[in-house]
């Protein structure tokens, strides 16, 4: 019997859309709260009150939304119950040496679109890192 993993195309778009909103997030929130800090002058009134309404809520939906299991879903189809539930069988793979797997790693990260994806999500991660280690502070 061959092991039944989900479709290998999946997980990488959903990797690449998760680590994307990652490094685009704390970008997005600096110049938003910058901008309601000048909008409303600080951030005991109107900025703190705003992004605390708007995590209660964005909670509230993820707890209406979220399920632990597909079937429970209310959105989730037949179709798509059965798609889960079959996966992809997966071939198992041959055991390389290191100097191939170097190379198939290299020619997966600079030539796939999630191998790319994964990159520019990294590189934007530093980017981000250095902003708030280096940049930010000296303004608070």
């Amino acid at each position: 019997m061959a092991n039944k993993f989900p479709s290998i195309r999946d997980p990488s778009k959903a990797f690449t859309w998760a680590g994307s909103g990652q490094a685009l997030g704390p970008i997005i929130g600096l110049a938003g709260g910058a901008a309601l800090y000048a909008l409303w002058g600080g951030w005991r009134g109107g900025v703190f009150l705003f992004f605390g309404i708007l995590g209660i809520l964005l909670a509230i939906a993820w707890y209406a939304l979220s399920r632990d299991k597909p079937e429970e879903h209310p959105w989730v189809n037949k179709a798509e119950l059965d798609y889960i539930r079959e996966g992809k069988a997966m071939a198992t793979e041959p055991t390389l040496k290191s100097s191939d797997t170097w190379k198939i790693a290299l020619r997966i990260v600079f030539t796939t679109q999630a191998g790319i994806g994964v990159l520019l999500t990294f590189i934007s991660f530093g980017y981000i890192l250095y902003t708030f280690l280096y940049w930010l502070p000296p303004l608070m």
